[in-house]
């Protein structure tokens, strides 16, 4: 259940799942939240989640929006208690206002986790952001520093920086440095029912790659997608993310979402990379729709408005956009 005004937002869900036949998953997922609008600038809410299956646990979170000519805020709190597990964090999450073109968020995170190796304390500072340097060529970059207390005293560090380059209308270049240097795992959330696996960060790992992609088309004379033949075009770039706490902006601990098909005026189709990145390179100036299918959204992330988006685009440049998918907490 869910109910949206000009100020208030809630929502309600219940899982429960039990096995056909045989030995399978079973329990029961309460979730709520809620957020009050109190006036332009602000807002706050909260919401909480439990879960009955091989071990009752329970989550719950507030949160408070603020926005300023320095951009959005949010200040969050999570608890989390089950068994032996306890956890705490506050995150302070900010997306600051940029020149078009430009893309920078930052993200400040405390917290403590007790659990069955024992008590860790954890601090870290991340940046997400991006450039277009030119028409042709992009610059993004997601850095995250961390220090971590348990016996003694570890820090880490990751980097995931990719530079774009499009040669030509065919032809496009991607380097890639990509730098793990910690050895922890983020703090454990509420586990789902049915678990999802999730392929494991690999601890001190460090990589460059190094892609070349071509496109052909064949046909003349050459018209931009959603345009006549010899009509002004630009480009359409944009990022699909989980938002996991619900800001409508992509924090700098956000991961993309893979393989999701994304449609053009709903007639031309792309998929997103590992980085929840998609492209289209050549399209007709003026308004166009996108429409995410949410085929491949881990569940039960979905995308708000069934996954429809509106962009303009102007002649020879490049237009930005940042889809957040979203679920009940």
């Amino acid at each position: 259940m869910n109910y949206q005004s000009q100020q208030w937002v809630w929502a309600a869900g219940l899982d429960s799942v039990r096995p056909v036949s045989g030995p399978g998953a079973s329990g029961t997922f309460v979730t709520g939240s809620a957020r009050y609008q109190v006036d332009r600038s602000l807002g706050v809410g909260g919401g909480a989640s439990a879960r009955r299956s091989g071990g009752d646990a329970a989550a719950a979170y507030v949160f408070v929006d603020k926005q300023s000519v320095l951009g959005a805020t949010r200040l969050q709190l999570d608890v989390l208690g089950g068994g032996a597990q306890h956890t705490q964090q506050l995150a302070v999450d900010h997306a600051w206002p940029t020149q078009p073109g430009l893309r920078l968020s930052t993200s400040l995170t405390l917290g403590h986790e007790t659990g069955a190796n024992g008590r860790i304390t954890r601090a870290s500072v991340a940046g997400f952001g991006g450039i277009d340097l030119t028409n042709t060529l992009t610059l993004e970059g997601n850095l995250r520093f961390s220090q971590e207390r348990q016996a003694g005293r570890a820090n880490g560090r990751y980097a995931n920086v990719g530079l774009v380059w499009r040669v030509t209308p065919r032809w496009s270049l991607v380097a890639t440095y990509y730098d793990n240097r910690a050895d922890s795992q983020p703090f454990t959330g509420l586990a789902p029912l049915i678990p999802v696996e999730i392929a494991p960060v690999i601890p001190r790992d460090r990589a460059i790659f190094i892609t070349v992609r071509y496109e052909d088309r064949a046909g003349t004379p050459l018209a931009p997608l959603g345009g006549p033949p010899g009509s002004g075009a630009g480009t359409v770039v944009g990022y699909i993310f989980y938002d996991a706490n619900d800001d409508g902006w992509r924090s700098a601990g956000e991961s993309g979402a893979a393989n999701v098909t994304v449609v053009l005026d709903g007639k031309f189709a792309t998929r997103t990379d590992g980085d929840g990145r998609f492209e289209f390179p050549m399209v007709a100036s003026g308004r166009h729709t996108i429409v995410v299918v949410p085929d491949n959204l881990a569940l039960p992330w979905s995308i708000a408005g069934d996954g429809r988006n509106d962009v303009t685009v102007l002649t020879r440049q490049t237009a930005t956009l940042e889809i957040a998918a979203t679920k009940m907490k």
